[in-house]
C-alpha cells in the first residue's frame, strides 16, 4: 500500500533511519487461525471494526505514527 520513513539523529555520529512498510489483504473469510505471523517482526495483531481502529487511536496503547494512520484511514474509508 505504502512506505513510510523516519529519521532521528540522536548524536552527531548516530542517525536512526527506520523504515515501515504496509500491505493491505482484502479477502473474504478471512480468519486469524489462518494468518501466520513472524515472531520476531510482529509484538500483536488484531481484528478491529473501523469503530474500533478509531478508539485505538485515540489512544496511546499504540505506537505514534499519524501519517500512517491518516493513509490508513483514508484507503479504508473509501472502499
Amino acid at each position: 500500500m505504502f512506505s513510510y520513513r523516519v529519521s532521528q539523529k540522536f548524536a552527531d555520529d548516530y542517525v536512526e533511519n527506520q523504515f515501515y512498510d504496509f500491505f493491505i489483504l482484502r479477502k473474504n473469510g478471512l480468519r486469524a487461525k489462518d494468518i501466520t505471523l513472524q515472531e520476531s517482526e510482529v509484538q500483536n495483531a488484531k481484528f478491529v471494526s473501523l469503530q474500533e481502529l478509531e478508539e485505538i487511536l485515540q489512544t496511546d496503547c499504540i505506537v505514534k505514527r499519524d501519517p500512517v494512520y491518516d493513509a490508513l484511514r483514508d484507503y479504508l474509508y473509501r472502499y
